[in-house]
């Protein structure tokens, strides 16, 4: 017998009223800091993210690109990376970013099917001590979701969700231009390259 828990999520229709296509990634688990306690924020403990991509997959299906789909395996990297640099206190705060970050327009460097939504769930499975798993899940479309874009001397900068602790942003480095130190005007961070052709002292990133 499975110990897989229901997943329900929303019935979404395209502007044709036509049900849109569901892509699932399931049980993605992350050691990280996430929690509002002390002993939380000194010591990692899993996290457990769920996603469904609500897109159209007609395309990818006739033309077998995967720019006109979502790389599955490529996203799970990003959201492991997303999970990890962030440090959230809430599972609030950790679903509502992930969904920013998903639902975020594609761009030239990273190319993927258009979404119109996802439902996330973030569970804490050990947060309680096994008597009790806490967990949530929220849904967001795409129409609802605003990014403010900064313009910037070697690009642009995507401001796809701030909170009080953190900030995620996605650079867009213009053909022969650099990143000054800190760019973004925080003292730490992390970087996750999703691009080809950037360079770090001279050196090929990737």
């Amino acid at each position: 017998m499975s110990h897989e828990p229901v997943w329900i999520h929303p019935v979404v229709n395209d502007a044709q009223g036509r049900p849109l296509d569901v892509m699932e990634l399931r049980g993605l688990t992350v050691d990280v800091i996430v929690g509002v306690y002390n002993r939380e924020r000194v010591t990692p403990q899993p996290l457990r993210l769920d996603v469904a991509l609500f897109l159209d997959a007609r395309q990818a299906a006739v033309g077998g690109r995967l720019a006109n789909t979502v790389h599955y395996g490529r996203l799970a990297g990003e959201l492991r990376f997303l999970l990890d640099a962030c440090r959230f206190e809430l599972l609030e705060s950790a679903a509502e970013a992930v969904c920013r970050y998903l639902l975020a327009p594609p761009t030239d460097a990273a190319p993927h099917a258009h979404l119109h939504a996802a439902t996330v769930r973030v569970t804490k499975p050990e947060a309680l001590t096994g008597w009790a798993i806490p967990s949530l899940q929220v849904h967001r479309t795409s129409e609802e979701m605003v990014y403010r874009t900064e313009a910037k001397a070697f690009g642009h900068v995507d401001v796809i969700h701030e909170g009080a602790t953190y900030g995620v942003y996605r650079l867009r480095v213009a053909p022969g231009r650099g990143i000054p130190p800190r760019a973004d005007g925080h003292t730490e961070g992390m970087e996750l390259v999703l691009g080809a052709g950037m360079l770090l002292q001279g050196q090929p990133v990737g």
